[in-house]
């Protein structure tokens, strides 16, 4: 999404452009025509688990895994008609509502967790655990996703439209019962926190300590990175082969790992790389 909110494909379809641009360069603009509602549709209006839709959206043609690739900003909000009721509607209610609940719930995975029975091995639990784990950081990062793309543009002399107004109401019920949730939750805590003697000693702690005041800035724990600081892409890959960030040191491993780090949504732009691969070294 570029100025307004417009990417450069809604820009060329606005009233207000310039100047009409042929055919076949709208169509190298636009979102693929391999993807339709028709396709979309039945995988939303499914019974299937969040996590199942997800991964099945992530497995249409040209997506690749990377929900950017779905260009859902460009389906949802025609620069003409303004926002497609049908798209939006079918999205939340067909998959974003039910991931925004299982932030508090737990999400929903595509298969049941079944008691291991006592012959289980440490490494099949250490297994299904890590898989679990990626299932809810995708189901996450597809949520993020989703919110950014419904933002719409911005209100201008182009656009005048109420972006999430066929959803509104519900989103905002939703939303109001999960941080309700979260609250109870909290509180639940809390008390059975003050139960116990080390729980208390831990409520008795004030907010905010500060232990050591040369640490209150990144640079008390390590000078500039100067691969971060002039946006160098080798050096960053360098840094992060450096920390095992791949599980190896190895050339052709590393660069493997890195090539499907950049395939992830919040690595897969410039703007999301920079924003990412500091908090992803540091780590």
């Amino acid at each position: 999404q570029s100025h307004f909110g417009f990417t450069p494909w809604m820009a060329a379809l606005l009233p207000s452009h310039a100047k009409a641009l042929k055919p076949e360069s709208l169509e190298l603009l636009g979102p693929t025509g391999a993807i339709t509602f028709n396709q979309i549709n039945p995988v939303l209006s499914s019974s299937k688990a969040p996590y199942q839709k997800v991964e099945e959206l992530f497995s249409l043609p040209g997506v690749f895994g990377n929900a950017s690739q779905l260009r859902l900003h460009e389906r949802f909000f025609s620069p003409t008609s303004g926002p497609n009721r049908t798209w939006l509607l079918a999205m939340w209610d067909g998959l974003a509502k039910d991931l925004l609940i299982g932030l508090r719930n737990g999400p929903c995975a595509d298969r049941m967790m079944e008691a291991f029975s006592a012959s289980a091995t440490d490494d099949d639990s250490d297994a299904e655990e890590d898989e679990d784990v990626r299932q809810r950081k995708e189901q996450y990062r597809f949520l993020e996703h989703w919110f950014q793309a419904t933002r719409g543009p911005a209100p201008c002399s182009d656009w005048n439209f109420d972006c999430r107004e066929p959803y509104r109401s519900d989103l905002d019920s939703v939303v109001a019962n999960e941080v309700e949730g979260f609250r109870k939750g909290f509180q639940e805590l809390y008390a059975k926190m003050q139960d116990d003697d080390a729980g208390m000693a831990l409520c008795r702690l004030p907010a905010c300590t500060e232990f050591r005041a040369d640490l209150l800035s990144q640079f008390g724990a390590h000078p500039i990175l100067a691969w971060l600081d002039s946006l160098d892409a080798t050096g960053a890959f360098q840094a992060l082969r450096n920390i095992g960030a791949f599980g190896t040191t190895g050339n052709q491993e590393a660069i493997e790992g890195f090539i499907d780090l950049c395939a992830r949504s919040d690595f897969s732009v410039p703007n999301t790389f920079w924003c990412n691969v500091y908090k992803l070294w540091l780590h």
